[in-house]
C-alpha cells in the first residue's frame, strides 16, 4: 500500500485512519473557520457537477445528515463516534471531516488506512523525516512512497516485539522479518535504502550503527523465461487481427508496450498532449528516471491509438490518455495496465502455466527483437531510455534462451553420463 504522509495536499497528508478510528496527522495545520453547516451546499453542488455516481451522492447526503443531527463543535471525537457507530460509512465520514476541517473537497481517490497510523511518535517522525531525505536528494515520488510503506511495515513489526526505538534493534529480529513468511530479502533492501538516505541526511548516528544488519546490495536477477519468436509472433497475430476480442483501450495498451517497450507506469501517465500527430512522435517524462523521452509513433501504434481516442475513448476533461470505461465517485480513474496485459496473453494463449507473464517481459521482448535483428546496444538502450547500457546488459543476461545458444556443447569429452546424471 502506498502512502504520502508528509505531503498536506492529499488526504493521507492529513488525516490517519485506522481499527481505532480517525486521527489528525498534524494537529497543528490551520483550520477552517467556517462551519459545516455554512458550506455544506458548496459541497453537494461539488458533488452533482462532477459527475459522481448516484450512490455515491446517495451517501454522502445520508452521511452528512448523521454529521449535522449529532450537533455539537467540530471535533474528531464526533466523527470517531459516528464511525464506531456505522464502521462501514468511514470512506464518506473521511470526505466529510476533511471539507469541515481543512476545505477539502472529495476527490474520486481512496483514502487508504495503513500500519503508519498505528506508529509510535519516534518512529512515525522518523518515516516523515526518510521521506523528506528522499525529497531533497530528487528521488521520485513513487520510489519514496514505496520505500517508506515497506519500512512502516518493518516498523510495525518491530512495535508488536516492543522494540521502542532502534538502539534495541538486534540482527536476529532483522533476520526474523523475512523467516516470518510475509516478505523477502529483497524488502530488507528497501528498508536499509531507506533508512540509510534518512541517517546521511539527518545525521543519526543511532539509525547508523544498525544499517550493518540489512543487505547492503540488491539480490541478483533471476532469470526467466523471455517471450519466444513464436510467442511474440502469436501475440502479434492476436492484436492485429479483425477479431481481437479486446476492446480498443486495452489492445492500444499492449500495442504500444509491444512496439515501443514503454515501462507500463509510464503507459499509465501518458497525457493526450504527449502524442504529437504532426511529427509522428510521442514524448513523455519517465517515471523512473525523470529523463524526457522521444518515441517514433509507429503506424501499427499510431492507429491503435487513433481508434481507442476517436471510437472509444469516454469525453470527457481529463488528461490522462489511458483511463476508466465509466468514471467513479466522480472521476475517470487510472486503468490497470498489467491486468491489460495479462488477460490479453491468456485470449492470445500464450504464458500460459507458472510461467513470468506481467507487463515488463514486453520490454524484454523488445530489446531481445532488436538484439536479434543486429541492433547495436547503444541504440536499445536509447529506445528503453536507460541511462546507463549496463542496465540494457542485464536484460540481456535475462534471457535463458540467449544464455542456452552460448553454451558449448560436452559431447567432445570423454565425459560418462555417472558424473553428471542427476538421480
Amino acid at each position: 500500500m502506498y502512502i504520502d504522509r508528509i505531503n498536506p495536499d492529499l488526504p493521507e497528508g492529513r488525516l490517519l485512519v485506522s481499527e481505532r478510528g480517525f486521527e489528525l496527522k498534524d494537529p497543528t495545520l490551520p483550520i477552517s473557520p467556517v462551519p459545516l453547516e455554512q458550506k455544506a451546499d458548496k459541497l453537494f453542488q461539488y458533488i452533482e457537477q462532477h459527475g459522481f455516481e448516484k450512490k455515491t451522492i446517495l451517501n454522502i447526503r445520508r452521511t452528512y445528515s448523521r454529521v449535522s443531527a449529532r450537533g455539537g463543535p467540530r471535533s474528531i471525537e464526533k466523527y470517531n463516534a459516528l464511525l464506531r457507530e456505522r464502521p462501514a460509512d468511514k470512506t464518506f465520514l473521511a470526505r466529510w471531516l476533511l471539507y469541515d476541517y481543512y476545505d477539502m473537497l472529495p476527490s474520486g481517490k481512496s483514502i487508504h488506512a495503513s500500519n503508519y497510523a498505528d506508529l509510535s511518535p519516534y518512529y512515525r517522525n522518523l518515516v516523515d523525516n526518510g521521506m523528506r531525505a528522499g525529497q531533497k536528494a530528487g528521488i521520485r515520488n513513487l520510489t519514496i512512497s514505496v520505500e517508506a510503506s515497506v519500512t512502516t511495515n518493518f516498523m510495525h513489526y518491530l512495535q508488536e516485539l516492543n522494540v521502542n526505538d532502534l538502539t534495541q534493534l538486534t540482527e536476529k529480529q532483522v533476520r526474523d522479518y523475512t523467516r516470518n513468511g510475509t516478505c523477502g530479502p529483497m524488502i530488507l533492501y528497501r528498508v536499509s535504502v531507506f533508512l540509510r538516505r534518512y541517517a546521511s541526511a539527518y545525521n543519526d548516528a543511532t539509525v547508523a550503527s544498525v544499517l550493518h544488519f540489512f543487505p547492503k546490495e540488491k539480490l541478483v536477477r533471476r532469470l526467466y523465461q523471455a517471450l519466444t519468436g513464436e510467442e511474440r509472433k502469436a501475440l502479434e497475430e492476436f492484436l492485429l487481427s479483425k477479431e481481437c476480442p479486446l476492446c480498443k483501450r486495452d489492445r492500444a495498451v499492449v500495442i504500444l508496450m509491444l512496439y515501443l517497450g514503454m515501462r507500463s507506469n509510464d503507459v499509465g501517465n501518458l497525457r493526450l498532449g504527449d502524442i504529437d500527430w504532426e511529427h509522428n512522435q510521442i514524448k513523455f517524462l519517465q517515471g523512473k528516471t525523470l529523463g524526457e523521452m522521444t518515441l517514433p509513433l509507429r503506424p501499427v501504434v499510431g492507429n491503435a491509438l487513433y481508434d481507442y481516442i476517436t471510437d472509444e475513448r469516454p469525453k470527457c476533461g481529463e488528461d490522462r490518455l489511458f483511463i476508466s470505461h465509466r468514471p467513479h465517485a466522480g472521476a475517470y480513474g487510472k486503468c490497470s495496465i498489467n491486468g491489460i496485459t495479462n488477460r490479453a496473453y491468456a485470449l492470445a494463449g500464450i504464458r500460459k502455466g507458472n510461467v513470468r507473464k506481467g507487463t515488463h517481459l514486453l520490454r524484454h521482448s523488445l530489446a531481445d527483437e532488436m538484439v536479434n535483428q543486429g541492433n547495436d546496444i547503444t541504440i536499445v538502450t536509447k529506445t528503453l531510455g536507460h541511462l546507463n547500457p549496463n542496465t540494457t546488459l542485464g536484460y540481456m543476461s535475462s534471457n535463458i534462451e540467449q544464455l542456452r545458444s552460448c553454451a558449448l556443447s560436452i559431447e567432445p569429452f570423454p565425459v560418462t553420463s555417472k558424473y553428471y546424471r542427476h538421480e
